[in-house]
């Protein structure tokens, strides 16, 4: 631990959900709740990345060419998802997710 440095105690729920319900079909939900990094250094991610299979690594809500985030600020994900795998081999999926 550094002296000097900024810290943040907060507390990041994730919670993710993965059920089958038929063959071939899936249904996949998540919810999770990180802090932006400080920086371009992926070496910092302390995190997973997926939950359930829905990305939740996000270093900023906006792109960074627009404006930039500061560091530690909330980040709140959610996502569900379904996928369908027919037996001629082609499959579908729908994924709709929210970012704040």
């Amino acid at each position: 631990m550094q002296s000097g440095g900024d810290f943040q105690d907060a507390w990041l729920p994730k919670a993710g959900v993965l059920w089958k319900p038929w063959s071939g079909g899936v249904l996949r939900g998540a919810y999770t709740r990180s802090l932006s990094g400080g920086g371009f250094n992926p070496v910092l991610q302390l995190e997973t990345t997926h939950v359930a299979g829905i990305i939740q690594s996000y270093r900023s809500v906006i792109p960074e060419s627009l404006g930039d985030t500061p560091a530690g600020s909330r980040i709140d994900v959610g996502g569900v998802a379904f996928e369908q795998r027919f037996t001629s081999g082609t499959y579908l999926g729908v994924l709709a997710g929210r970012i704040e």
